[in-house]
Parts: structure tokens; sequence; C-alpha cells
């Protein structure tokens, strides 16, 4: 199977940051190549079994369905060390977990999202076995969940679109338990019965909090939603994180990354924005940016909240500053919710306005 791009814009993003190059040569021909030479360099710690979990890790890469650290991606399998400054991370691209069967209506493969969040946990596990981490715990997240409700036809502000995205970011945590649950039984693991409250509170099946007790979980804290929005370009152009959709009608979608492009040969390679090919997007009744209001945003951050071990505390996208009224409103929800105070970012400035 080979990686399908349907954005152009992805292209120059993997070309730009994630393809690797030494002494100005090409290394990665394609971008099977750069899955290929991240899967094999982590996996090589499985031992006799390096070659099955390579190609496990390769396949998810390939349906889009996981992306490995950024840092993984530049340095896993190149001639430069790898360093994990901070906690390693993951994103699931949730988009990639919606079925349309011919004649039948699309649907979230809630058990493949399961799986690859198992998954994820084994990668990183795998990559901290060869460059230990300045922090403990996993990053485990999520990018493309407003694309998943709208190729589900469920509005992103609406109580069907947040009792998706609830679903979809508990089968996350489910997974990632999982995961941690039967790494901690092979590789060893951390007893946490003070846990078994929070397990049970996320509804968590009982047969996977029994063995969570019995082994314990190989990283306490496992799952975090922030900004990616590197990856979420990388993977087709989806939304990053929990944000809506962008819209076609915004130009440029990403300029806040013009000007972070490495410079490879002649000169730097700068993102074009075109619009998206796909049409699965802007067929359902999504929302974007221009019409979402934040406390849309907040309100879906807070559905999802208690299945995320980090707070969700990245700024909110707009396209302009927040009035007063508008800030303020959305502090006293956040609080209300339990969540961060909110800040904001100008989807054209790299810089974060303050809350209020």
């Amino acid at each position: 199977m080979e990686t399908q791009f349907v954005e152009p814009l992805a292209v120059e993003a993997w070309d730009a940051w994630f393809r690797w190059r030494h002494q100005g040569e090409l290394r990665d021909l394609t971008v099977d190549s750069t899955w290929s030479r991240v899967a094999d360099a982590i996996a090589v710690v499985e031992g006799d079994a390096a070659a099955i979990w390579s190609q496990r890790f390769a396949d998810a890469f390939t349906d889009w369905q996981l992306l490995p650290d950024e840092r993984l991606l530049c340095h896993a399998g190149t001639d430069l060390p790898l360093q994990l400054d901070g906690a390693p991370s993951a994103v699931l691209n949730a988009a990639a977990f919606v079925r349309a069967p011919l004649g039948a209506q699309p649907r979230l493969d809630r058990d493949r999202l399961h799986s690859a969040a198992a998954l994820a946990v084994r990668l990183l596990d795998d990559a901290l076995l060869s460059a230990p981490a300045t922090a403990p715990g996993l990053r485990i997240g999520l990018i493309g969940v407003a694309d998943a409700l709208a190729r589900l036809g469920l509005p992103y502000d609406s109580d069907p679109g947040r009792r998706q995205a609830r679903e979809i970011v508990a089968a996350l945590a489910e997974g990632c338990l999982w995961g941690a649950t039967a790494l901690a039984a092979e590789r060893g693991g951390r007893k946490l019965e003070g846990s078994a409250p929070r397990w049970h509170a996320r509804e968590t099946p009982s047969e996977l909090i029994a063995d969570a007790l019995r082994w314990g979980i190989r990283h306490l804290e496992l799952t975090a939603v922030a900004s990616q929005p590197r990856l979420a370009v990388f993977a087709n152009n989806v939304a990053n994180a929990l944000d809506p959709t962008i819209g076609r009608e915004l130009i440029p979608r990403y300029a806040a990354l013009d000007g972070l492009l490495p410079a490879h040969g002649a000169g730097a390679i700068r993102l074009r924005v075109q619009p998206t090919k796909t049409g699965l997007a802007t067929q359902a009744p999504a929302g974007t940016l221009a019409t979402v209001a934040a406390r849309a945003q907040i309100a879906l951050r807070a559905e999802v909240q208690p299945w995320i071990d980090a707070p969700i505390d990245y700024p909110l996208p707009a396209l302009k500053p927040p009035d007063r009224f508008t800030r303020e409103h959305c502090v006293a929800l956040a609080q209300r919710s339990g969540l961060p105070s909110p800040r904001w970012q100008l989807i054209d400035s790299t810089t974060p306005l303050p809350g209020a």
C-alpha cells in the first residue's frame, strides 16, 4: 500500500519539514521512504519482532491514521541524534477513521481508532527505549476532529457533534490505556490502584480496569490534546487538534507557518495554499472558523476534557482579536467547565493573544 496525497499543500509540508536530506542529497525519495525510515528506526528495540512492528507502524502511517512526533519524523533513522526534550508525542487523525461503505451512512470505526491508540503507545514506548525523554509520560492527541464530524454530517457546534467528539476521545483514551496495560504486562509497569475512580468515571470497560489494576500501566500520563499545525497540514491538511476547519474562503489558511519553513538547497520552500480536492469536508454541514463562535470551541473542549489526562490549554484560533465581551464570556464559560482560562491566536500570527 502506498501513501495517498490528496493535497498539494501536504506534499510541500512533507518536503519542507520531514523529508531527510544529507549534505544536500535526498535520502527520502518518497513519503513512504520517510515512513519506513522512522518505523524501522523505532522498531529496532523489538528484537526478533522488529520487522513485524515496523510494518505495523508503517501501515498506520501510510493510512494517515497515526503520525509520530515531529522529532521522530525529522531525526529517527537519520545521521542526526534523536533527542526527546520533554515527553514524546503522537497524534491520531480522527478523519482517517470515518468509513463510508458504498450505499451506507458514514460511521466512525471505533475499533480501528482504539487499536491505533494502543499502537501509538507502543510506538512512543519503543522510541523512549532508544532515546529517553526529559519529561515523564506520553502525549497522544488528535488532529482532524472537525473533518471527522464533517464527514459524518454532524455540525461542529451542535450537541450531536460534541457527543461524537466525546466518543472519538473516549476511544482514544481507552485504546491508550489498553496499550499501556498490555505493555506493563510485557515490560513492567506501575501499580496505580488510586486511578480506578478516574477510569470508572470515563466509563472504561471493567475488564480493562481489572487488567490495569493487575498489571499496572506502563505510563501514568497518556493523552494530551495540543496544537499540531504542521502534522495537520502534513496529514492532507486536516483541521488542527480540536479546532474547526479553516475553510476554503480564507487565504492563506496557515499563514502563521510561513517563515517557519527551513531552507533546502537554493532557497526556502513556502506553502502555497490551494483549496481541498477531497470535497468531503465541504459537503457536510460542518462549521468553519469563520462561522463557529469561540464559545463553541470551548464547549467542545469541555465535552472531551474528562477523557484527556493533560489540561487542554492551547490557544483558540481566531480570524481577528476577540472583543471584550467575547473574552469575558469565554473566560466565564471555561471556568464553569473546568478548563484553563482561554487564550487566542490569530491564524496569520505566531504570537498568542493574552486572555481576558
